[in-house]
């Protein structure tokens, strides 16, 4: 699961056709749906190789401005069975944020979206968090309900938690 990113956030939508590629080979993006995060299948490796357009060229197709002017699923495939992804179906998750720190923790927009979110899953999705360099500070302030992230990516950091189910 990736996200499409907000100003200030690290662009990850240059880097999809590179995530269809990689054994992952499918795309889900979240979108507001209330109060939550529902999901959406995005795109999968077959489908690019099926239909012979760009990657770009089908999400383009499939996407809307949503909540926050968030890239999200156009309103009419939002409810489509083969679009529909669960929670649990989710293997590895790449998350937003406004700052990390190499603790791993996140600091977001404040609406607990993905906190909420982050419950939903199944126990070993690995939670990576990609940044900017100048995101990363000393600590961020923490709440109960938030969750550590099992890794935080920069372009010239790496840092991982030592809970991690790699570390």
């Amino acid at each position: 699961m990736i996200y499409f990113e907000m100003p200030r956030e690290f662009p990850i939508t240059p880097i999809i056709p590179s995530l269809l590629t990689s054994p992952l080979r499918q795309i889900v993006i979240p979108w507001c749906d209330g109060e939550e995060l529902s999901l959406f299948r995005l795109i999968s490796a077959a489908e690019s190789e099926k239909y012979g357009k760009s990657v770009s060229d089908i999400i383009a197709g499939r996407l809307s401005p949503g909540a926050f002017g968030i890239q999200e699923p156009r309103e009419e495939l939002r409810r489509v069975p083969s679009f529909l992804i669960r929670p649990e179906e989710i293997d590895f998750l790449i998350l937003p944020g406004l700052a990390f720190d190499p603790q791993c923790r996140r600091l977001g927009r404040g609406k607990g979206f993905y906190d909420r979110f982050q419950t939903r899953l199944r126990p070993g999705v690995l939670r990576v968090g990609i940044a900017f360099d100048e995101q990363i500070v000393d600590s961020v302030p923490v709440q109960q309900h938030d969750l550590p992230l099992d890794a935080v990516i920069t372009p010239s950091h790496s840092f991982l938690s030592p809970t991690a189910p790699f570390g």
